[in-house]
């Protein structure tokens, strides 16, 4: 197992063109995740979806999408600036209307993620991505389907190019995580 790799976006293609065939990419992640979900530990297969209870309760308290769109904001702000040097084509995330980065690293067999973006609201929804999925294992993110977003509403309320975004900063992260459960 690896206990530091860094994954770039334009590595994922060679990684998974490296593999196969298509359906032997799933067989063999489907046996490998069977097999580490039925050897997984309470405490890590619950970290992820308790930080998903954790980010639903907290936008739930909140009574108006005006109030949510303040706290996207707010957890935007104090997302971390992604350094110059990082901010290349290649972590650019494909699907978002804005310039989204995205960076994974893996270590001690969990995802940490870094991100960024240029405009303020899809900078906290970087933020809210990065908080939910970073220090999962990659099983964790591959078996456990975004649909936390939907039931908080972010599907019908924000604008289209923007739940479009969303959604492809998670398909990123799955890639990410496909990828280092290939690597395993």
């Amino acid at each position: 197992m690896f206990h530091f790799e860094t994954l770039k976006i334009g590595q994922l293609g060679s990684i998974l063109n490296g593999l196969a065939r298509f359906g032997d990419i799933l067989r063999t992640l489907g046996v490998k995740l069977w097999s580490m979900a039925a050897n997984s530990t309470p405490n890590s297969a619950s970290s992820l979806q308790q930080r998903i209870e954790k980010i639903s309760h907290d936008f739930a308290a909140l009574g108006t999408w005006e109030e949510k769109y303040q706290k996207i904001i707010s957890m935007g702000k104090s997302l971390p600036v992604l350094p110059p040097e990082m901010q290349t084509d290649e972590a650019k995330v494909k699907g978002c209307q804005s310039q989204v980065w995205l960076h994974s690293k893996i270590e001690s067999g969990k995802i940490y993620l870094q991100g960024d973006s240029d405009a303020l609201l899809v900078r906290g929804l970087v933020a809210l991505v990065v908080e939910v999925y970073s220090g999962s294992t990659p099983q964790e993110v591959l078996m456990t389907p975004p649909d936390f977003l939907k039931s908080m509403g972010f599907e019908g309320n924000l604008s289209p190019s923007r739940a479009n975004g969303l959604f492809s900063m998670i398909k990123q992260i799955r890639y990410f995580a496909m990828a280092y459960a290939s690597l395993s």
